[in-house]
Formats: structure tokens, sequence, C-alpha cells
């Protein structure tokens, strides 16, 4: 979204209040002391990159009940300067009122010039918590850079919503129990089949397209190991350090297997003790509980019941068919 039509539309918007160079940043503010839609508007940097930046699939997405992390891509245009590199980034955020808002949000800074500059590597999150404003809001990505002639600033838009919350009275409000519907999905270890899987939009990946890109999406893949099968969350893909991990659980209430399990089945079905971790071995359990970084208490959205059939073997490769029961 470009800066400068999002301006006449909002008018000035809110900082976060965080350094653009730290690495870990939290106001540590109580949520009672934070802003509201009342506050002060503040001034953003002046652009004068546009023509050096392109912004591509800016986007704001939940990560669980109360984070939202931002993706995209972020580039400068060699057609327009061969020498210019980004330095440093920072972001700032607003209301719809174009009042400042100060929050809980958390990136890593660049240690070094680039040319391209994908964000999930900063792994930047907003706490939702940490401040009371609601609505349609705007997170502003500030751009520094420089080249053999200038220094420059460009600065896009990405929006997103925050529910707001209307008190109700206990007796009013009701306690759902989310329904869950049954998908089936076969991973493989064979490069010509489908080796892992975004479970919250039904997509499957071949091994060949796991990148630093589709790691953040991959919630399960199948891997063999001492030729057995072995179930990964991307957890385990450490050499994409994913922020925000899928967590795999055996599940301790139900006694399911992907022949028998309640129909219908709802998220109260099913239970686990353990600590939640990202692989499974152990197949004698019939039942494993995976969480999403889009789990949702309230909708059950991100919440899934695994439940593997039998491994089958062919020559190298292993396949193994699983029943997964989720809210779609």
């Amino acid at each position: 979204m470009n800066f400068k039509k999002v301006m006449t539309a909002f008018g000035l918007v809110a900082s976060f209040g965080l350094a653009a160079c730290s690495s870990d940043s939290s106001s540590g503010a109580d949520p009672e002391d934070l802003s509201s839609s009342s506050s002060a508007p503040i001034v953003l940097p002046e652009t004068n990159g546009d023509s050096l930046v392109k912004f591509t699939s800016m986007n704001a997405s939940p990560s669980g009940a109360t984070s939202i992390i931002f993706t995209g891509s972020v580039s400068t245009n060699l057609d327009a300067d061969t020498s210019a590199v980004i330095d440093s980034i920072n972001f700032k955020l607003g209301n719809e009122t174009g009042g400042q808002i100060t929050s809980s949000f958390t990136f890593t800074q660049l240690t070094a010039p680039t040319a391209n500059l994908n964000l999930i590597k900063l792994s930047p999150a907003l706490d939702l918590t940490s401040f009371k404003d609601c609505g349609n809001l705007s997170a502003y990505l500030i751009v520094y850079g420089h080249s053999l002639t200038q220094s420059f600033v460009a600065i896009d838009t990405i929006p997103f919503a925050k529910g707001c919350v209307v008190e109700e009275s206990s007796s009013s409000v009701a306690v759902e129990d989310p329904v869950l519907t049954a998908w089936e999905v076969e991973l493989s270890t064979s490069a010509t089949k489908s080796n892992a899987v975004d479970l919250d939009s039904k997509t499957v990946y071949f091994k060949q397209q796991i990148s630093a890109e589709t790691a953040p999406l991959l919630d399960l893949y199948l891997a063999r190991e001492n030729k057995a099968p072995v179930l990964y969350t991307n957890g385990n893909l450490t050499e994409f350090a994913v922020a925000n991990a899928s967590t795999i659980v055996p599940e301790t209430k139900s006694a399911s297997d992907y022949l028998s399990y309640p129909k219908p089945a709802h998220v109260s079905d099913f239970a686990f003790k353990d600590t939640p971790t990202n692989s499974v071995t152990d197949f004698e359990t019939t039942a494993f509980i995976v969480k999403t970084p889009s789990y949702d208490e309230t909708t059950g959205k991100g919440f899934y019941v695994i439940l593997p059939h039998e491994a089958e073997e062919a020559g190298s490769s292993v396949s193994m068919t699983l029943t997964i029961l989720g809210v779609w």
C-alpha cells in the first residue's frame, strides 16, 4: 500500500514508541496506562525513497489469540539505483483516527545492509493485549537506506483489525464447544509426493518446496529416520529459525484412532498433559494434538487432532495417511 495515499485518508499516525535498533523491544506498560483513541498524533519521517524501495506481499496475520505477526518482502529497486541498500527498519502504529498507540512490539534489527529483506526473518510481532485501541488499525513499516548519492526513507502501510471487546454479564455469555470436521491427507518422503502440510489452509507441499518462505506455514512434515517414520512440526526446521512454530503432543483423553473417534467431534472431547514438542516418533500413541500459530481457544481455529494411519514403505521412502480433525 502506498504511504502517500494512506496519509490522505488517515493523517498522521502513531508510533510504537520503540527504538529501531532494538532486537527485543517491549514497552512493559500496564494496559490500563496505554493509549486510547484520544491520543495525540505524531509525525512520521518524510519519505524520499518511494522509487528506490519495493514492498511485496505485505501482510498482518493472527499468531494465536493475542498476537499479530507481519510478513512480506522489501527490496531496493536496482533499476532505479544499483547501489541502493536497506540499512534498518522501524514500525509505527496508528488507530483509525490517526491517534498515537504505544504497544509491546518485538522484532530483530538488521545486522548489515541488504538489498533484499524477508520480514519473517526479523520475527516482527505485536502483542494485541498491550494497548486498548481496537477496530481498523495500521502498522507503518519505515525503511531506512542509502546509495552512493543519498540517504533515503520509504514507508509502507500494513492494515489489520483488532476486535473490540463488548462486556456482557456472565449469565448471557454462552460457552461454545467448536465442532471438528475430518479431512485426510497423505504425506510421503518421496520426492514425487506431498511431504508437508499447512493445516490452516489444507495446502500440501513437496519436499523440494520447503524454504525460508514456506517454513512458517508447514505445520507438519514427514521424515524417515533409522528406517522409521517421524512426524515433525516446522519447529524442527532449525535452519529457517521459524519464530512461531506449530507444536505437537500426544492426546490423552479420547482414546481415539483413525478408525474410531467421536462423531460429531468437539474440541472438548480431546486433551493432553505433556509439554508440546516438535516431533513424534512413537506411533503406539494413536492420536496427537497440533496447535498452529493461529490457535484461537474461542473458535477452535488452529487446533487439530492428528490420527495417523499405519505407515507404508516403498523402497527407501515411507508414506503415511493422516485423518485430521479441525475447524475450517
